[in-house]
């Protein structure tokens, strides 16, 4: 779990910019960018982080990728954009550096930034494209970029409510809790007298 990361995919679904989010939490632009850079975050911190996103603080902190690869698989209708772009889009959804996929297909940064600016690959190429960044063949070819997102924070919205509904719950029973402990001490010193 790297919950930089976390941050800045979340940040990213969201549609919230690096400087909108440093003036919401009073920091500068560079302390958000190095804290999306960090395995940790203090608590504090990534608590002032969920309340700007709207989200409880374990949505970051489970936040999983495989459910983008997921959704990026499932929600995903055709757009006449280019394979290189499409690339860019997942690449960038899935929170891999085009560094980190030049490493992973043998080639340079250079030549990842060359093949996002395609219009036109191999089916081969981008079988093994997919496969690095963790979707299907179909869903790289298909990607749709608002698509993926409305449905990325939809689920996003969906988790929050339903922790909501937990902590209101949990919140309840220890009211139930405290009431019936009352009760019993009340018993308790009607015996005694």
């Amino acid at each position: 779990m790297h919950i930089g990361q976390n941050i800045m995919m979340l940040r990213q679904i969201l549609s919230i910019k690096q400087q909108a989010l440093a003036r919401t939490l009073r920091i500068s632009q560079q302390a958000v960018s190095k804290i999306e850079m960090q395995a940790d975050v203090e608590y504090t911190l990534l608590n002032k982080i969920a309340d700007a996103f709207g989200v409880p603080v374990d949505v970051i902190k489970d936040f999983d990728k495989r459910e983008i690869a997921d959704l990026i698989n499932n929600n995903t209708f055709s757009v006449n954009t280019s394979i290189g772009k499409k690339i860019e889009g997942v690449r960038r959804f899935v929170g891999t550096t085009q560094v980190e996929l030049g490493k992973a297909l043998g080639i340079s940064k250079q030549a990842v930034s060359k093949m996002e600016r395609s219009n036109k690959m191999n089916n081969d190429k981008i079988k093994q494209v997919a496969a690095v960044l963790g979707v299907t063949l179909t869903g790289l070819k298909n990607f749709n970029r608002e698509a993926v997102q409305y449905a990325l924070h939809k689920s996003i919205m969906e988790k929050t409510k339903s922790r909501n509904h937990e902590t209101s719950n949990i919140a309840r029973l220890e009211k139930a809790i405290k009431f019936f402990q009352y009760l019993l001490k009340e018993e308790r010193e009607k015996i005694i007298r």
